[in-house]
């Protein structure tokens, strides 16, 4: 699909009518994207994304912001997001993900570069959150999972998330609230709405309601 030059910084493929996404990924060798920082690839029709695509090409080097928002895909292959260091902005909003792999960000150490380190799913199907997803996103200071289909949410996530500061979870089955400067002093208030999705996860996976919460400023 693509040839492109390796000194190519941003590639903007929003408003089109492509199908699938592999930055040169089939390639022999697959095309080197040394300085590649941004890839914008909204409003597509994207139903597929290569496996290697952003982690088989180089350029996970420098890649900081990725938009995938507003297209077909239901789902992500495992390992999809791996080793992308400084990856700051992920957004897949407007798709029809039901599910994400627990090891989706595997290696994908959020917080290396400042500035909001955000996630946005919001708009999908999802309809469980595991924690086990972000053991390796701990810096994400904002996650938006708003209008999904989520009636369960592991309690560990928030002592997972550590640096979470907001997080929106209006229009779905379990809670209809949005929390914005989460802190110690309003973590309990914010735990207690969401009683019932973590009562639900508890259901679920037979685990227990026992957990242990820090926020680090």
């Amino acid at each position: 699909m693509f040839t492109g030059p390796q000194f190519l910084t941003i590639l903007s493929l929003s408003n089109n009518r492509l199908e699938s996404l592999d930055l040169g990924a089939d390639a022999d060798p697959p095309v080197a994207l040394f300085s590649l920082w941004g890839v914008f690839a909204s409003n597509n029709n994207i139903s597929r994304i290569h496996p290697f695509a952003f982690n088989g090409n180089s350029s996970s080097y420098q890649l900081t912001a990725i938009d995938l928002s507003h297209n077909n895909l239901k789902e992500i292959a495992p390992g999809t997001f791996h080793g992308l260091y400084y990856l700051r902005t992920l957004q897949l909003n407007d798709n029809q993900i039901s599910s994400l792999p627990n090891d989706t960000f595997s290696n994908c150490v959020f917080g290396v570069c400042r500035g909001a380190l955000r996630l946005d799913f919001s708009n999908n199907e999802l309809e469980i959150i595991h924690s086990e997803l972000f053991l390796t996103t701990s810096h994400i200071n904002q996650l938006n999972l708003t209008s999904n289909r989520i009636s369960a949410i592991d309690r560990n996530m928030f002592s997972v998330l550590r640096s979470l500061r907001t997080i929106f979870l209006a229009g779905n089955l379990c809670s209809e609230e949005n929390f914005e400067w989460i802190f110690d002093s309003n973590l309990p208030e914010a735990l207690e709405s969401l009683e019932e999705c973590f009562l639900n996860y508890d259901k679920l996976t037979g685990g227990s309601p026992h957990f242990y919460l820090s926020f680090k400023i």
